[in-house]
């Protein structure tokens, strides 16, 4: 509604689910160089992406100043839940198809121009924190893992910056039915344009010779992957070792086969694994689901195990193991003291007895 040349604005929307966003403020018309917007944006489990790679509900509170050609937006975005999925068989690369226009004056193909961001019609300043204390997970090809970290949006909207690091609180790497457990996981966001985030991630394999390592680094755009052992050994050992236990050149015609179809699905980035746990763990309301090997309290692998774990509530993590070959059962409780700190409770039973673990985990971004 209007007082005088005020103008003030409330909006208020539903989004899928139960999720809300309201608009509220007021745009003074008696400004001289055209209307002075003062408007705040808030979201509460709103779910802002909905596709097939990306799914994110999120909380936020922004705020614009300005007109209606420029501004700035501040504010703060706190993800409720968001999961990426990384679909298969996606092209290396985007192919530009040279496209003409007919009629067209100068004749000219489209497709290559190169637009004058100062032409844009709006623009905003960004300065936009993204905190993501947890429940930020990435699954396909054969990952299924979880990420937390801090982001900041600077720049404009024509050529926004994001700085900051996402790190990996839990993961597991499925490649060829074998699990690789992620140990380290960073992916630092240092602001270029275009956005291209350094990755540095490494996933590990442990048999009772060998420690195998596969590791991603380089950029988004062009990662870089490979295979390392202790002890060191060539690739292509280290992964007939993996697949089959035994040295290549003890392989038969067939494993010959399989294992150059392995080394060949890795060069190509896919897990030579299908995820065929990802539409089960959807319909149980589960945020983890995978399957992977139960241990002794001696540590020494004891079969196949399945488990289990989602939030029952903002910072609190359940999780259960189930052995498949023997009667081993565990269990883990994970509470958020503060963002950084949580207190770990682990209780596994087995024919050796039960067994009990608690304590602190601490995690500091710098």
């Amino acid at each position: 509604m209007a007082a005088g040349k005020v103008v003030t604005v409330s909006l208020n929307a539903q989004t899928k689910g139960r999720g809300n966003i309201a608009v509220d403020g007021q745009a003074d018309l008696s400004a001289q160089h055209g209307p002075a917007i003062d408007m705040t944006v808030t979201a509460h489990q709103a779910l802002l992406v909905h596709r097939d790679d990306v799914n994110a509900v999120i909380d936020a509170s922004l705020r614009y100043l300005g007109g209606l050609t420029r501004g700035s937006l501040t504010g703060k975005v706190e993800p409720v839940s968001i999961e990426v999925r990384l679909l298969d068989r996606l092209p290396p690369s985007v192919v530009v198809i040279p496209v003409t226009e007919i009629n067209r004056q100068d004749g000219g193909k489209l497709g290559h121009e190169k637009q004058d961001a100062s032409a844009a019609p709006w623009v905003a300043d960004l300065d936009i924190d993204i905190e993501m204390p947890r429940r930020v997970f990435v699954r396909g090809r054969g990952l299924e893992s979880e990420w937390s970290g801090r982001l900041h949006v600077g720049g404009s909207t024509n050529t926004p910056q994001l700085t900051g690091a996402i790190e990996a609180i839990r993961g597991v790497f499925t490649f060829a039915s074998k699990r690789f457990d992620v140990q380290k996981g960073i992916i630092t966001f240092t602001g270029g344009e275009p956005i291209d985030p350094i990755l540095n991630i490494s996933a590990t394999y442990r048999t009772p010779t060998l420690t195998a390592v596969i590791g991603v680094t380089g950029t988004a755009s062009e990662p870089k992957l490979g295979v390392t052992s202790q002890p060191a050994l060539p690739q292509s050992e280290v992964l007939a070792q993996v697949l089959f236990g035994k040295s290549s050149s003890r392989l038969g015609p067939v494993e010959a086969v399989q294992l150059a179809s392995a080394i060949d699905s890795l060069a190509r980035g896919e897990s030579w694994s299908e995820d065929m746990l990802g539409s089960v763990r959807q319909f149980l309301g589960l945020d983890v689901l995978s399957v992977g090997t139960s241990t002794s309290t001696t540590g020494d692998e004891q079969g196949a195990a399945v488990e289990a774990g989602r939030y029952v509530t903002e910072g609190v993590y359940v999780g259960a193991k189930q052995g498949l070959t023997d009667s081993s059962t565990a269990g883990r409780v994970e509470v958020e003291i503060i963002p950084g700190l949580s207190v770990q409770s682990d209780l596994t039973q087995s024919a050796e007895g039960v067994s009990g673990s608690l304590g602190l985990r601490w995690k500091h971004d710098y």
